[in-house]
């Protein structure tokens, strides 16, 4: 077991073919990193995926985490399921079930929590199948959501504990474009909304940063985060983002050079800005997901934000 000074709390989303690389877990195990498995379809019909398709990615990622469970010592896991008013709820509610059969701690993360009902209705339906040992970590993803986040942090606090933020939806939300990621003052006043609605004693997860190599501006958003408040966390897609919290010293030094809320020209110039990010996409679309990852420099491109910049080029044909 390793011990760590800092309190950051650190959940990494795998693609659930990793669970066959020994080393990878093992790794991820060894520095007691919660593994994450995405269920959710986040953006409904996009490339008009077909159901079929869909029921056997997730068939696959089910086999995947029961691998998994069955040859390592996981005592934690989180799955983010589907939104409460869609199928695949319900759907993803009956695999639970089955994971629940091992000695494991189910982290639900629910996405685009928008009252207290959806959480309501989540823990009857988890109870109504007998799962136990679980918690719901809501995903604040919308204004609706941000707007009803003190009434949903005195939902049912036995199962809350955390509230994550998701930025890439809040920005759709929002009808932003081009988005405002980690290193923009927008992204940090939503945070500090969210932060001030909640209880001292429940932790913030923060948005996955989406350039992969970026060590430093990676770090700088770790300062930001632990100046917001004591109780954070951060949800991570690679070993080398998780390693960079387990190891963070909110001391240490870091280049000081600050591109917040620069009017650059992908502010100024959005049509030039959409096209780039399309083409970008394109390129790099990944085979079966609905992001892009760009090869040359690890950054990842929403499937929100590319809609978004799609809807920009056609508002001006």
């Amino acid at each position: 077991m390793i011990n760590y000074k800092n309190n950051i709390m650190v959940y990494q989303f795998i693609d659930d073919s990793k669970v066959l690389v020994k080393d990878y877990i093992s790794k991820l195990v060894e520095h007691e990193i919660i593994i994450c498995f995405d269920l959710e379809d986040s953006i409904k019909g996009f490339g008009n995926r077909i159901k079929s398709h869909t029921d056997k990615i997730k068939s696959n990622i089910f086999k995947n985490i029961l691998f998994l469970l069955s040859h390592y010592p996981i005592k934690v896991l989180g799955i983010r399921i589907n939104e409460t008013d869609t199928d695949d709820f319900y759907a993803d509610i009956l695999l639970l079930k089955e994971i629940s059969n091992y000695p494991i701690y189910l982290k639900l993360f629910l996405p685009k929590v928008k009252t207290k009902n959806d959480i309501q209705h989540t823990i009857d339906q988890i109870n109504l199948r007998g799962i136990k040992n679980f918690e719901i970590i809501p995903i604040i993803e919308s204004q609706k959501g941000i707007n009803s986040l003190s009434e949903i942090v005195k939902c049912n606090l036995d199962n809350i504990s955390k509230i994550a933020f998701g930025h890439c939806d809040y920005n759709y939300d929002c009808n932003v474009f081009p988005f405002f990621h980690q290193n923009s003052i927008e992204y940090w006043i939503w945070v500090k909304k969210i932060s001030g609605a909640l209880n001292d004693k429940m932790v913030l997860l923060n948005s996955p940063y989406l350039i992969l190599n970026d060590d430093i501006g990676f770090i700088k958003m770790l300062k930001k985060l632990s100046g917001v408040r004591d109780t954070i966390g951060q949800i991570t897609l690679s070993i080398k983002q998780s390693l960079l919290c387990k190891n963070f010293i909110e001391s240490a030094m870091v280049k000081t050079t600050d591109n917040s809320d620069i009017k650059s020209e992908i502010i100024l110039n959005k049509i030039n800005y959409a096209v780039r990010l399309i083409n970008e996409y394109n390129k790099y679309k990944v085979d079966g997901k609905n992001f892009s990852v760009n090869s040359e420099n690890k950054k990842l491109i929403s499937p929100q934000e590319y809609l978004k910049a799609k809807g920009t080029i056609n508002k001006v044909e």
